[in-house]
């Protein structure tokens, strides 16, 4: 389970330091926030397996992770 972690892990910390250098993202602590993306990523897939989740709540973790990643509206 650790090393499945650790892989999820650097993918995520690998996709948000590339949104960093690239002006997409504006995260100051990159490593916490691939953690926290994997654990409320991986939360819900977890919770869509045992009771239907709706596009409402989906929605609600994507803002919240757009948030936490410094992602802001086009437009």
């Amino acid at each position: 389970m650790a090393l499945q972690f650790a892989r999820g892990h650097e993918s995520w910390l690998r996709l948000i330091e590339y949104g960093c250098r690239t002006g997409a993202f504006r995260c100051p602590a990159p490593g916490q926030a691939a953690a926290l993306i994997l654990f409320a990523w991986e939360g819900l897939r977890m919770c869509g397996a045992v009771m239907d989740t709706t596009a409402a709540m989906r929605g609600a973790v994507a803002d919240q992770i757009e948030a936490l990643l410094g992602v802001h509206p086009h437009g």
